[in-house]
């Protein structure tokens, strides 16, 4: 783990032969958040990026890869540190693409596309 005390998965399965899911959590206590910010803890992009590039390497069994190109990364509401359960979604594709959406009560926050070396 890159970012000491991040996040930690709960659970991981694999639904099907290509799909993934990952139950996770935002941990409050973590360093990055003191500066991101103190007063009202924002889960930094980079650091999400990051997460997902650790959850696609333990899918693949691979101890790094990197993500590039990124066709999309979109973030459609605020990752806040906090106890509740968040799902990551990854769904892998063919020529080293794949899919992940991360979703908090069902609704997704932040959706990616992005192509794996």
């Amino acid at each position: 783990m890159l970012i000491a005390n991040y996040y930690t998965i709960i659970k991981s399965e694999q639904l099907d032969e290509r799909t993934f899911l990952f139950r996770f959590t935002l941990n409050p206590e973590a360093e990055v958040y003191r500066g991101h910010f103190p007063d009202n803890p924002v889960a930094p992009g980079v650091c999400t990026l990051q997460m997902i590039k650790e959850c696609l390497q333990n899918i693949l069994d691979r101890d790094t890869l990197r993500l590039s190109p990124i066709r999309q990364c979109r973030f459609t509401r605020l990752l806040r540190p906090s106890d509740k359960q968040l799902e990551l979604h990854v769904r892998l594709m063919d020529d080293r693409w794949f899919a992940a959406e991360i979703r908090e009560d069902g609704q997704a926050c932040m959706k990616l596309k992005a192509q794996y070396n």
